[in-house]
């Protein structure tokens, strides 16, 4: 397994909180400026590198679990395997997603 190390711009203030795993943000306040079509490729490169990813989808479409073929039948969390890595994907809304990250 590669490892993963954190890096912090210098400039950037010290965070509240530290993430318990390795953690990739794609956010964005605007609509339609490619957020989920940028997270869906990086987690599917990293499932394809081997890493079991989590990714969580905050916005009611849930357009990121269409892109990865999980259905409603599904359930709440699907997993789809790239060779020995996964993707798990999850929707989830409002503070519910700093809680899973910080286990606050």
């Amino acid at each position: 397994m590669p490892s993963v190390r954190s890096t912090r711009v210098t400039q950037d203030p010290p965070g509240l909180y530290s993430p318990l795993l390795p953690t990739v943000v794609v956010a964005s306040y605007k609509g339609g400026a490619g957020k989920t079509a940028l997270a869906v490729p990086i987690a599917e490169r990293l499932a394809f590198a081997g890493l079991r990813v989590l990714l969580m989808t905050c916005d009611t479409q849930e357009d990121a679990r269409f892109r990865l073929g999980v259905t409603r039948a599904d359930g709440a969390i699907a997993t789809r395997n790239y060779g020995s890595g996964s993707v798990s994907v999850a929707g989830i809304r409002g503070e519910k997603v700093i809680d899973v990250l910080y286990r606050k």
